[in-house]
């Protein structure tokens, strides 16, 4: 469960907001970016109306600023953060992620901390490496004082292959990371 006064329970939101972080852009052209098959299309689909939508929800809360493109005989609005969808931006992307929303969640974070804050890439791995290893811990403990024949026991083996999975390929990221970081297309930068 996010803290309260969060964005949002969708994660999808906070992934928009990132692709607004450094410039504007069109609806059509952020839609078409979840579209591709490598980078953040790989993590997530959307819809376009549900897209829409969440631009709209975000200009009425005043996360985004909107303005009207009439050039070419066409009406097209280019939407940009304004600083309250900024810094919503940046809690989000520097803070680990919550187990429920681990998978595609932390994917993205990764993503945007790469391409944006690569010095940051190495905390946020271990930050998160922390809080798996807590889960891990609740996990096992959970797993011990259940009864083996109970399907509680199972459940908690389950997860516990999970969270060691987890926590392994969280290892190999950290061992893979540099502490200055690479960004898209090799440019190094941290902001």
């Amino acid at each position: 469960m996010r803290k309260s006064g969060s964005l949002t329970e969708n994660p999808i939101e906070y992934t928009l907001l990132g692709l607004l972080y450094r410039s504007p852009h069109y609806g059509y052209e952020l839609y078409q970016s979840l579209r591709l098959k490598s980078g953040l299309g790989l993590i997530w689909t959307v819809k376009q109306a549900q897209l829409y939508s969440i631009l709209a929800k975000f200009e009425s809360k005043g996360i985004l600023s909107v303005a009207i493109d009439r050039s070419g005989g066409i009406v097209r609005k280019m939407y940009g953060l304004l600083p309250k969808g900024r810094q919503i931006f940046l809690d989000w992307v520097k803070s680990p992620s919550p187990r429920r929303e681990f998978r595609l969640e932390f994917l993205a974070k990764l993503y945007f901390i790469r391409l944006y804050f690569p010095r940051s890439e190495i905390r946020l791995i271990g930050a998160q490496i922390g809080l798996c290893d807590a889960w891990l811990s609740e996990m096992r403990d959970r797993a011990t004082v259940a009864d083996p024949s109970a399907i509680d026991f199972i459940v908690y083996r389950y997860r516990i292959s999970q969270l060691e999975s987890m926590l392994g390929w969280l290892k190999e990221c950290e061992e893979g990371s540099s502490p200055v970081g690479i960004g898209a297309r090799g440019a190094r930068r941290d902001g």
